[in-house]
């Protein structure tokens, strides 16, 4: 999240010399890398148009997912859930038990 300054963000297919996007102050950027392992699809670099050095806040993934769960996980779950494909859920219809596993296996 910028908490000062501003933000030009470039994506390489649309144009490597102009920013698609300046971000400012109170918005925020990299959240897919928040969300799953994804490849990053732009570059966000400080604006010298801004005039003022830039402040950012950061959250690390292992962080996020330490405090939330890795939502990765949960959305491919979901995902598995619309299709018909939960394994989990047959299980659960089988034994009479209801899913309630939010976590994948392991650590936490």
């Amino acid at each position: 999240m910028i908490e000062r300054g501003s933000v030009d963000v470039y994506i390489k297919e649309k144009s490597d010399t102009h920013p698609v996007v300046t971000l400012t102050a109170g918005s925020f950027f990299g959240e897919k890398a928040l969300l799953s392992s994804d490849v990053r699809t732009a570059t966000c670099v400080a604006s010298a148009a801004g005039g003022s050095e830039v402040k950012c806040l950061l959250l690390m993934r292992e962080d996020f997912v330490r405090m939330l769960g890795d939502l990765e996980y949960l959305l491919d779950r979901s995902y598995d859930l619309r299709d018909g494909s939960d394994r989990l859920g047959d299980l659960g219809k089988k034994t009479g038990k209801k899913d309630t596993l939010v976590h994948p296996p392991g650590d936490k």
